[in-house]
């Protein structure tokens, strides 16, 4: 239990660092899509020796424990901001609602509940928080190019992007980023493609089925119809209440 005079203040706290799993397009796990914009880090959930955890390969259950996951959980008990919620804080700094305020108001997890089941060090045990929120971007297959965009999340960005920047190569979060032009004459890599595959999906959920109870599922700029379906037919086999909210380019 966290020793925390200031366990009603709920100024900093969010419950996502409890309740959710968050996954890039490239299937790296990050604490919030929010912590992608202020950091060299981008909210990245890393092992002890650096590397990423990735939906891919790794436990989700073991990613909730992360040291990230656990230092955002203590830094939120303690009252204070944690690097990697920046955005939220220069929100709400200027007046605006943030990411934070809107989650903290549609879960029940309360500043107060969390700290009783919270170890001093932001340790949890993921029995006591069930997965509620879900959020999973498949690849960075979309047919638009949006100016506040990039190449991490729009295939689309790749011919301006060796325009502007006369290389061929960036460095993702999860490996360095190679593009190669196939026979139409266009740059592709396949680098993105390891949640595009259906047999990919099942482990993933698969390892959140013991602790699903409400489940949300977010698709960012995905166009994979089959995908998708296949994902909403093992959530409603395994979910006891089942909200789905698909976020699409709408083209």
């Amino acid at each position: 239990m966290v020793d925390n005079p200031k366990q009603s203040d709920c100024s900093t706290f969010c419950p996502l660092p409890w309740n959710s799993i968050n996954i890039r397009n490239n299937g790296d796990i990050r604490i919030c899509c929010n912590a992608n914009s202020y950091t060299a880090n981008r909210g990245i959930v890393r092992h002890d020796d650096g590397t990423p955890y990735n939906a891919s390969r790794d436990n989700l259950q073991d990613s909730r424990n992360s040291e990230l996951s656990r230092d955002v959980r203590a830094t939120m008990l303690r009252g204070e901001w944690h690097p990697e919620c920046e955005r939220c804080r220069q929100e709400e700094k200027t007046g605006v609602l943030s990411r934070r305020q809107m989650e903290y108001n549609d879960w029940d997890l309360t500043p107060e509940t969390a700290e009783e089941l919270t170890q001093e060090d932001g340790t949890i045990n993921t029995e006591d928080f069930n997965l509620e929120f879900f959020d999973i971007r498949y690849g960075n297959f979309c047919n638009l190019k949006c100016r506040m965009c990039g190449p991490t999340d729009s295939h689309t960005w790749f011919d301006d992007f060796v325009k502007l920047n006369g290389q061929t190569h960036y460095k993702d979060t999860h490996e360095r980023i190679q593009l190669t032009k196939n026979a139409k004459g266009r740059w592709e890599t396949d680098q993105y493609d390891c949640l595009k595959a259906v047999t990919c999906t099942g482990p993933i959920l698969r390892n959140t089925q013991r602790m699903l109870k409400n489940f949300i599922l977010w698709v960012a700029n995905h166009l994979l119809l089959k995908n998708m379906l296949t994902v909403w037919k093992d959530l409603y086999i395994m979910a006891v209440q089942l909200i789905c909210r698909l976020s699409t380019t709408q083209t």
